[in-house]
């Protein structure tokens, strides 16, 4: 959404408070209504993470040369990374901009002077390079108290400068960006950069709950995609029946809404849970954990259900690893080079 001459990217509304212009990833009133009990009773954070601005973007143009921006988090400490056009932006000392909780970091950012003579044709793949896209961290609630143009004209992105497609992701942690060095290498922002596309980055750390709200946010019409990618099997712990029954609704809701855009739907990565011997990663039987049990069924369901409509593709999961030290020393979530390894074989599925 567009604020104050500037776009507010995967942010579903902003919020002026006295610390800042905040953004929300979803509306307010969905975010209220996260963290749905599972049959055990069990309420997860989902109220917390749906806030949190991962993947969040302050996009805009200027005439100046530089322009300066003034930021702050108002939960925990964290990070943007700021891109010109698909170029990572190098201050000459940053790459990455800390942002601490209740205190005020302001970049100053200055147009690259490489662009004046650098060949146009090699300045882009999917921005514009006038483009500048300051990107939220994971785990934070990044607000804006600030921007200067010095008195030159500054305005959003215009539809020829950014992606033509855009692709919507909802996640557990391992979509939301989790051990990624930072966002821009979480696999969701990679797979962007491989398809030429938008990340709208929906994904739910540790929450991913697939709440009925949650599905009829994404058919509102308030967000516009071309394709849906969906990786949510995970976070909501033994209760299998529930999980189809939500999952049921989503794709439902999706395929009824929307039914010429395709639905990506991917089962679950090998983790220590769920490593079997068709993958490409060295592993014991599923079945010798309740956990990995569990994992399976629910990937059966997702094959069933993706299954009833044509315009979803289910993707193995197992084979978008190549091997376990893909995955921290947790067994769960994706190092850097799990991200990067993820990206690519995705890539090579998905169509928009």
């Amino acid at each position: 959404m567009n604020y104050d001459g500037l776009e507010f990217f995967n942010a579903a509304e902003v919020e002026e408070t006295r610390r800042g212009v905040r953004m929300y990833r979803f509306p307010r009133a969905v975010c209220d209504a996260m963290g749905a009990p599972l049959d055990d009773g069990v309420n997860r954070f989902g109220r917390y993470v749906s806030q949190t601005t991962t993947g969040c973007e302050i996009r805009f143009v200027t005439d100046g040369d530089r322009a300066r921006i003034a930021l702050t988090s108002l939960d925990f400490d964290g990070y943007v990374q700021v891109f010109c056009g698909d170029f990572l932006y190098y201050s000459g000392y940053d790459y990455q901009f800390p942002v601490k909780k209740d205190r005020v970091t302001v970049i100053e950012l200055k147009r690259p002077k490489m662009f004046d003579s650098m060949n146009p044709e090699l300045q882009r793949i999917s921005f514009a390079p006038q483009v500048w896209r300051v990107m939220s961290g994971i785990n934070m609630t990044l607000a804006m108290v600030e921007f200067e143009g010095f008195g030159f004209s500054v305005r959003p992105p215009k539809a020829e400068e950014v992606p033509e497609k855009t692709l919507l992701c909802y996640g557990t942690s391992l979509t939301y960006g989790a051990c990624a060095s930072a966002q821009g290498v979480a696999y969701v922002q990679l797979l962007g950069r491989l398809l030429g596309c938008n990340i709208l980055n929906k994904a739910m750390g540790g929450s991913c709950m697939n709440e009925s709200e949650v599905a009829d946010y994404f058919v509102s019409g308030r967000e516009q995609f071309d394709g849906v990618f969906l990786e949510n099997s995970v976070n909501m712990g033994r209760s299998v029946e529930l999980y189809r029954e939500r999952a049921s609704y989503l794709l439902q809701q999706l395929t009824a809404a929307y039914p010429e855009i395709p639905i990506y739907c991917v089962t679950c990565y090998p983790n220590q849970y769920n490593m079997v011997g068709n993958c490409a990663v060295p592993c014991r039987k599923s079945t010798d954990s309740e956990e990995g049990r569990t994992l399976d069924q629910k990937d059966v369901i997702m094959r069933e259900l993706a299954e009833s409509y044509p315009s979803c593709r289910v993707i193995e999961g197992a084979d978008m690893m190549d091997h376990s030290t893909d995955l921290t020393m947790d067994g769960i979530h994706l190092s850097d080079y799990g991200h990067i390894r993820v990206a690519q074989n995705l890539a090579q599925r998905i169509i928009l």
